[in-house]
């Protein structure tokens, strides 16, 4: 499961995240921008995380393109895209 920075410092907030460690790997993109707090949890020692280059995708701005009839191509690759056809999202 891939998540970011911010939700791992979230997420033992998160529904039932030891069962969602049962099931999947904790990968954790963290880009040199995300701010380092004192938040600690136990899933930051049990995250692989990686830095990865800054490129600003939200989710917010994918919900707002669809919203907006704007195109989300290479901004989710094309399966979640074909998903959110297939569920009448788009």
């Amino acid at each position: 499961m891939i998540i970011g920075y911010d939700n791992l410092l979230i997420f033992d907030k998160w529904y039932e995240p030891d069962k969602i460690l049962d099931i999947a790997k904790l990968i954790v993109m963290k880009r040199k921008t995300d701010i380092d707090t004192e938040v600690i949890n136990k899933y930051m020692n049990l995250a692989y995380i990686i830095d990865t280059p800054s490129i600003e995708i939200s989710a917010t701005n994918i919900r707002n393109r669809i919203q907006n009839g704007k195109s989300i191509d290479y901004l989710v690759p094309r399966k979640v895209k074909n998903i959110f056809k297939k569920i009448n999202y788009i």
